[in-house]
């Protein structure tokens, strides 16, 4: 008998024809379908009615920059906002908090809306425009400013109801967390 790769030639031939035939017989798996990849910015809109927060960061207070802390909170007033073909929220947002420097201090304020840009599950891109102002104490005047407020932030999302926010405008950088309920 003449063996071929250490097999008899007859055997690996019957057992290419049954793996060949069990190929053919068994039923094909269902493939899962592909997950849907939702083009961006097209995506539903969020459920969140409501976000709280805080950032830190520099903040600008007359000519001086100084360390600053806002907290946050907004209410959703239109839910498919003002572009019918993309996924887009308005917010009206308030945002209050302490400004300091060593031997001063100011308490800053802004009242705007916030227009989220809904990216994908996880970007959602941002911009603000209102009325932003400080009240500063003895050491700086004891001025009111009151001043046009416009920036741009962006959310990224690292779980359901947190986010990581992070803000630029042109009297405030910072980053902090939000939460969506």
């Amino acid at each position: 008998m003449m063996k071929k790769n250490g097999l008899f030639p007859g055997v690996s031939f019957v057992l290419a024809c049954l793996m060949s035939a069990s190929a053919l017989a068994a039923p094909a798996e269902k493939a899962a379908p592909a997950p849907t990849k939702v083009e961006d910015f097209k995506g539903t809109p969020l459920d969140s009615e409501f976000t709280l927060g805080g950032m830190a960061g520099v903040g600008q207070v007359s000519d001086n920059a100084g360390f600053t802390i806002y907290g946050t909170a907004a209410k959703k007033i239109v839910h498919h906002g003002f572009v019918p073909d993309i996924n887009n929220q308005v917010f009206l947002e308030a945002a209050v908090g302490p400004w300091l420097k060593p031997g001063s201090s100011a308490f800053i304020y802004s009242l705007h809306l916030r227009w989220d840009f809904q990216k994908d599950s996880e970007w959602t891109l941002y911009s603000i425009t209102g009325l932003g102002g400080y009240f500063t104490g003895q050491s700086m005047g004891n001025s009111t400013v009151l001043y046009p407020r416009f920036g741009a932030g962006a959310f990224w999302r690292i779980d359901t109801g947190l986010k990581i926010r992070m803000e630029i405008s042109h009297e405030f950088i910072g980053v902090g967390v939000s939460f969506h309920l």
